[in-house]
């Protein structure tokens, strides 16, 4: 037996030794979190006698005295941890008078007791406390830490108890070994050539990059893994019990492997993750002399799970069963070096390896014994009454041994069925979800003895009745709006009942719905002249005027669908959309013709063109269209390097107006800001929106709509009161006074909870989602004022979400899945994209009408437990920054066209929270490539908000071991440059000094030359506003916006100020 010597300091009544590698790993844990209870192990009976105390006291001191565990301490020395076996102890026993309790009382103060942490380095690790409420009524409380015990271990205390308390103490067995001969026989072990063996096995059964298990939770996880838990308790049928035995029999595999895979199966189709390690505890007892030792003897094992290939469950279970038996050959190897060994990113926020355990508990004592610990593991607080050490005794329900990890589960066999009980970190998950959780278990265990050979993402884990919540319920959204009609029938029945009322205002000019129709209604007249017709495309590229709604609005009443083009784009662009619409006829401006790819056959300027086209009739065109014909054709990213053009009919548009207007309340006396560029769906849903309703629509300028004091000022002047913007922009804003404002939109990200709550105290705030793919909205959720992101909510009117795995089963609530979008409004397709749109909108398989369909959208949602639905994020990798849909292939595919770039890589960063920018990753053909002029090349390509804010050229892409790109080890930009390539100057006088100060702060960088480039920094217009916020403050120069689009480096705008 290795002993080691007292040390000098000490006296002779402690011996010291070693820990065990088990107790080592509970050692450190505690000693990172000595206030957690999490490791208490606990043990709790009613017992219906009178009791002899001084019997009991003695029972107590006799098993301490025998198992050297119990009255052990631990002590550091030399940077060395040891076991310090005390020979003089006091007996931790406490009776407790609860006579005068409630129920109530009495279920708190032994919760609170069990609570209690243990000092290991002051405290035997064993706590006896008798709560006694009569002479023949006490509650017995063990409370011990695990780094002390193990459930055998509690299995021979339980029964030596009662023996010694009856009287029968000589019949207890010799105890032959002790735990230090346990410590030797694992040290001798891990010193041999049995270690080399067992690392050998382990490190190619855990090759590759191991993953990270992410169940979803319902809140973020803890920047530090906390141990706070709760249990559910669960009990499975006599019936279903007895079915799961017989298929572990017919499979010739233990129940145990039938329940680990069925946990397997479960953890897979919540998470999504087909690669998934899973721990079990297993008991390192080998030798059988080592039976009757007290001590922690437990390891866990970890058990690799492999899903991928669609396999049935009858396939994965024989799989799993064979790698479950070889890691059980494999045991001994302690879990504490395999993480040593296999060095996993550590990550202060969870445990290492493992965030799931599952185990099933088998008792070997006698059956009073096992009886009382397996009704205490299921959680049964009535069992029936045994006698045990002569004291009639029942289970008492008290939970233990919780937060250990994310989640866990342990099923126990009891004398009728078998029973659980999940255990879980309450920082991560509630209740309620935990219930959901041990729904959908149990109806996975019903349909795996019901059709084990069915493939396992198809075995169903939702009952009937929530099927039919998910997929039904929340889908009865059927609402009649009039049928057969587009909005400008709707916008010529408004003008009949408010033709003189102001329809549209812009600078100072203002139009009557009746002066607004008539123009309309000259231009539509003029178009059909024209050859425009149902399915026309006709283009318009307009500044922000009167004349862009006539242009759009002439283009629907002549038949036609119009494709905007936004005049601020490239030509390249430009040209590009021209071309692949075969736009034969385009609306524009004079003062546009000259930045245009003029391609189309016939041009009209509304300006210019405009005294012919008031020759043509003011009244309204007989109507021509049909819901089913086309409404629009708009432009979006596309993942092959060029936008792809998405169309869009009238029905979706008919459907979304009436919707918004009734859940708005809309009258007349409302103003509309049109905020939205042409290019972006939502534009026509603003402009629609109010001349539907006999509202106004403001309109403004570029210049008067920049974030800001800009916004703030048409605001205001305008008395405008409902807007759509998005949260970045809405953050602009700030405290303005907008006395008129009453409704607001945000959408296209996500927004933040705290300027949710700030604004929806002074507003009318929803929340909202939709691809251009279902008509600019499906979804809509007021806004209150909780501390969590907002939802965007439940379907509008006629439209039917469902949330999907990867294989069109619907997810139960709170777990993420694909938004797939059906109903009223779901787009035709994609223009000359007929693979993509097969891909993208595919038969819908809940719905039996005819040309039913489902848009697949791509983005990551989950249900909330009310029906509303939280956005997550997108599962490729299209992603918005500051509201706009890029998606990074996109640019990836630009950049990979100049004739220097052999690679490129567009990922999102977000090193300061809340601003995402674009960084992109170059590997040259030549060293000689520079960030400036790639920086030109894409200003040719691409709209402004796809320019990446850093290019970064590297010699390599840097990959995992499997070859796929390593996104963690891409280098964070230079903090201090952010694409830029000037040679540095530094500030040169105490005003140059203050702006570089200012610059660097709003940037979030650590030095700033004079001609620096704002926006090659990485500055955008929202930054810009906070620039100039901050200028002001601390200068007292008042300066408008745009100052930084003009003067965009620290030289030029000290020689403004100068």
């Amino acid at each position: 037996m290795s002993r080691i010597e007292s040390l000098p300091s000490e006296k002779a009544e402690k011996d010291f030794y070693p820990l065990s590698c088990g107790q080592q790993a509970l050692w450190f844990i505690n000693k990172l979190a000595p206030q957690i209870w999490a490791y208490n192990v606990l043990f709790a009976v009613l017992i219906r006698s009178e009791i002899n105390l001084n019997a009991w006291q003695t029972a107590v001191r006799a098993i301490i005295d025998r198992h050297p565990n119990l009255k052990t301490t631990y002590t550091e020395r030399n940077s060395q941890t040891f076991r310090v076996v005390n020979k003089k102890v006091e007996i931790p026993f406490q009776q407790i008078h609860a006579s005068h309790w409630t129920d109530q009382q009495l279920d708190h103060h032994l919760t609170q007791s069990a609570h209690i942490p243990f000092n290991l380095e002051q405290e035997l690790p064993i706590r006896v406390l008798l709560f006694t409420r009569s002479q023949t009524e006490h509650v017995l409380l063990l409370v011990i830490h695990q780094i002390a015990i193990d459930f055998r271990s509690m299995e021979v205390l339980l029964k030596e108890l009662s023996l010694v308390y009856k009287g029968t103490r000589d019949s207890l067995p010799p105890i032959k070994v002790s735990y230090q001969d346990f410590i030797d026989y694992q040290n001798k072990m891990l010193a041999s050539a049995q270690r080399k063996s067992l690392e050998s096995y382990w490190r190619q059964q855990l090759a590759g990059k191991l993953p990270v298990l992410n169940l979803p939770t319902d809140r973020p996880r803890p920047s530090v893994q906390t141990y706070n838990g709760s249990s559910h308790y669960f009990q499975l049928t006599q019936e279903l019990s007895t079915q799961l035995k017989k298929l572990a029999q017919d499979y010739s595999v233990t129940l145990d492997s039938l329940l680990l895979a069925a946990f397997q199966v479960l953890i897979y189709r919540l998470s999504g993750q087909e690669d998934i390690l899973v721990g079990t505890p297993t008991s390192l007892r080998n030798q059988p002399e080592f039976s009757q030792v007290v001590g922690y003897f437990i390891n866990l094992v970890v058990i690799r799970g492999n899903l991928s290939g669609n396999p049935t469950f009858g396939e994965f279970l024989t799989q799993l069963h064979q790698t479950a038996l070889e890691a059980f050959a494999h045991q001994d190897y302690p879990f504490g070096f395999l993480v040593e060994q296999l060095k996993p990113q550590r990550d202060a926020s969870l445990s290492p390896l493992l965030q799931v355990v599952f185990s099933l508990e088998k008792f070997q004592s006698s059956e009073v014994v096992a009886q009382l610990l397996s009704q205490q593991l299921a959680g049964e607080e009535t069992g029936g009454q045994v006698t045990w050490g002569g004291l009639d005794v029942e289970p008492w329900k008290i939970p233990q041994q919780e937060g250990e990890f994310d989640l866990i589960l342990e099923m126990v066999e009891t004398k009728s069925s078998l029973a659980g009980v999940f255990k879980y970190n309450t920082d991560l998950f509630d209740f309620d979800t935990v219930v959901r959780i041990e729904s959908c278990f149990l109806h996975l265990l019903k349909g795996i003895v019901t059709e084990p050979e069915k493939p396992v993402y198809l075995l169903a884990i939702l009952t009937e009745t929530q099927q039919h919540q998910l997929l039904v319920e929340w889908n009865q959204t059927r609402t009649q709006y009039t049928p057969q009609t587009c909005i400008n029938q709707l916008f010529e029945k408004q003008v009949e009942r408010t033709a003189d009322a102001v329809a549209v205002v812009f600078e100072t000019q203002q139009l009557t719905y009746r002066e607004l129709n008539s123009r309309i209604n000259q231009l539509a007249h003029y178009l059909r002249s024209l050859g425009v017709k149902p399915e026309t495309l006709v283009g318009i590229c307009v500044e922000r005027s009167i004349e862009m709604v006539v242009g759009v609005l002439g283009i629907l009443k002549a038949g036609g669908a119009y494709v905007p083009l936004d005049p601020v784009y490239p030509q390249e662009r430009l040209a590009y959309m021209l071309e692949d619409a075969q736009v034969s006829l385009l609306l524009t401006q004079q003062q546009l013709l000259e930045r245009l790819p003029l391609s189309a056959k016939k041009v009209v300027c509304l300006d210019s063109d405009w005294k012919e086209i008031t020759t043509f009739s003011e009244k309204n065109p007989v109507h021509q269209v049909q819901p089913d014909n086309l409404a629009y054709l708009i432009y979006t990213s596309g993942s092959t390097g060029k936008p792809k053009g998405v169309l869009v009919t009238h029905q979706g548009l008919s459907n979304l107006v009436p919707a918004f207007i009734d859940i708005l309340d809309m009258q007349p006396e409302c103003c509309v800001l049109q905020f939205t560029s042409l290019s972006f769906d939502h534009s026509i849903a603003e402009i629609a929106m109010a001349l539907c309703s006999g509202a106004r629509l403001g309109l403004a300028t570029t210049e008067s709509l920049r974030p800001g004091s800009d916004l703030i000022e048409t605001l205001q002047k305008q008395e405008v009161t409902h807007i759509s913007l998005t949260p970045s922009i809405l953050a602009t804003l700030a405290d303005a006074e907008l006395p008129s404002l009453r409704t607001m939109f945000v959408g296209a990200e996500d927004c933040p909870p705290a300027l949710a709550k700030q604004w929806s105290r002074r507003v009318q705030l929803f929340n909202t989602y939709g691809p251009t793919e279902s008509t600019v909205t499906v979804t809509y959720a007021q806004c209150g004022g909780c501390d969590r992101k907002p939802p965007i909510g439940r379907p509008l009117p006629n439209i039917q979400l469902y949330i999907l795995d990867d294989h069109l089963q619907p997810v139960p609530i709170g777990i993420p899945g694909q938004l797939h979008i059906g109903g009223i409004g779901l787009a035709r397709g994609y223009l000359n994209r007929p693979e993509l749109t097969a891909e993208k909108f595919i038969p819908n398989p809940f719905r039996d009408e005819s040309g039913s369909r489902l848009y697949k959208t791509g983005d990551l949602v989950r249900y909330l437990p009310d029906g509303n639905i939280e956005f997550l994020g997108r599962i490729d990798n299209q992603v918005k920054v500051r509201g706009y849909r890029i998606e990074l292939g996109e640019i990836e595919a630009v950049l990979g066209e100049h004739q220097n770039v052999r690679q490129a890589l567009v990922i999102v960063r977000e090193d300061i929270e809340g601003d995402k920018r674009l960084v992109a990753y170059v590997v040259p053909q030549q060293q000689e490539l520079t960030v400036c002029e790639l920086r030109s090349f894409l200003n040719t390509q691409l709209p402004n908000h796809m320019i990446p804010a850093a290019i970064i050229i590297l010699e390599a892409i840097p990959l995992t071991p499997n070859g796929k790109i390593d996104r963690r080890a891409l280098p964070a930009p230079d903090a201090s440059r952010w694409g830029s390539e000037a040679n540095f100057i530094a500030p040169r006088d105490a005003l140059e000094k203050q702006l570089a100060q200012i610059w660097s702060e709003v940037l979030g960088v650590s030095s700033v030359g004079v001609q620096d480039n704002f926006f090659d920094l990485g500055g955008h217009s929202l930054l810009g506003v906070r620039l100039i916020a901050r200028i002001q403050e601390q200068l007292g120069k008042k300066l408008p916006l745009a100052t930084i689009f003009k003067h965009q480096t620290i030289e030029q705008l000290a020689r403004l100020f100068k």
